[in-house]
């Protein structure tokens, strides 16, 4: 087993009525697949919440306010034979273009991997990620979502 550092994580909870904005996303060996809100590293010298509002500047186009922060989520997992840890903040905000509360699909790409690989992200309620019997990362967000209901439902 290899040591890697903790890494540290902004991730964004967007919500749609009872619905969250989720990418659809494959291990690196695409043997699993999972559901996982939108963000990313967080870059040394950067605060969480311009961490988030970068990342889905960068991965959808789009641009983010009323930003607020939710909870922290340790997140250790493995990854092939790898052990992965993660500190991970995790945020809730609103698009400023109203428009992609319309979209069913919100496509977007992932430029920092080489060769960039397409984002597709889905309104999900937690009922369908459970019906659909695909994981939810990080662990532990699940409970947080229910912790932290929407205020339009």
């Amino acid at each position: 087993m290899k040591s890697h550092p903790v890494r540290p994580k902004a991730i964004c909870i967007i919500r749609n009525e009872s619905r969250i904005l989720l990418e659809y996303s494959k291990s690196p060996t695409e043997e699993d697949i999972f559901y996982i809100p939108l963000g990313g590293e967080i870059k040394y010298g950067e605060y969480g919440e311009e961490t988030v509002r970068r990342e889905i500047l960068e991965e959808i186009g789009a641009e983010i306010d009323n930003i607020r922060y939710l909870e922290t989520i340790e997140n250790i997992f493995k990854a092939k034979s790898d052990v992965g840890h993660e500190i991970v903040l995790v945020f809730e905000a609103d698009f400023v273009d109203k428009t992609f509360y319309e979209k069913d699909v919100i496509r977007g790409l992932e430029r920092e991997i080489t060769p960039p690989l397409p984002i597709i992200a889905f309104w999900k309620t937690i009922t369908e990620i459970e019906q659909e019997g695909i994981p939810l990362y990080p662990d532990g967000l699940k409970e947080l979502l229910l912790k932290h209901p929407s205020n339009n439902t």
